[in-house]
């Protein structure tokens, strides 16, 4: 990486931070069970399965027509 972005490391803060293991199986599930999935997909991607009623349920716990 260096060798494409000369300076990049020194440029770069690196920061600890939990890994989670997020099953797009998991979120499909919780999805249709009417239970919330803030927090483990960016905010766009919440928005889209509800407006698009994926899944057999919107996001918000209503049942999709």
């Amino acid at each position: 990486m260096e060798e494409r972005l000369p300076g990049l490391k020194q440029r770069l803060l690196m920061m600890p931070a939990p890994q989670l293991e997020i099953s797009a199986t998991d979120l499909r599930q919780r999805i249709a069970q009417g239970r919330p999935i803030k927090y483990q997909t960016p905010e766009a991607v919440e928005h889209y399965i509800s407006e698009h009623r994926l899944y057999g349920q919107r996001v918000e716990g209503k049942t999709a027509t």
